[in-house]
């Protein structure tokens, strides 16, 4: 008892803690993915994907734990409320836009919007970044996996 509690004490206690978190989720999403077939390397299932992430996901805990563990002091929980907001705004206008005013929009949108999130994004990167990115998602989805999205809003087509 006497162990734990010094590892407690010892330990960045928010970083412990989103160790655990993460660990945790990331054995849960182990469990409920290998309900999924996973496929080959060359014809990935449904599951692979949850697997690969829940993977990941432990291997992050696993480090952060680690790194909690054998460093010292006590971590100071700061949260960035401007990020978070910018970030989950952005989520949320590309999932509400890109049906109707499609692809053309909603990537680019997204991409300013999250751009918000950094102190010191400047213009022309985030423009070429979300002209890149638009023009990928267009080829992987539309054009490679033949999904029916729209490149251009409704009212243009």
């Amino acid at each position: 008892m006497n162990k734990a509690r010094l590892l407690l004490t010892s330990a960045k206690s928010s970083d412990l803690l989103c160790g655990c978190l993460f660990l945790f989720i990331g054995v849960i999403a182990a469990i409920y993915s290998m309900n999924y077939r996973i496929g080959s390397s060359f014809q990935l299932g449904p599951g692979a994907f949850p697997v690969i992430v829940s993977i990941l996901l432990v291997v992050v805990g696993a480090a952060q734990i680690i790194r909690a563990v054998f460093s010292g002091g006590e971590a100071a929980l700061q949260i960035d409320v401007r990020s978070i907001s910018s970030i989950v705004g952005a989520l949320v206008f590309a999932g509400l836009t890109v049906k109707g005013l499609g692809i053309i929009v909603a990537i680019p949108g997204a991409v300013i919007l999250s751009s918000l999130a950094s102190g010191s994004a400047r213009l022309l990167p985030t423009l070429l970044m979300a002209a890149f990115l638009t023009a990928f998602a267009y080829l992987v989805f539309v054009v490679g996996l033949g999904i029916q999205l729209s490149l251009l809003p409704e009212a243009l087509q």
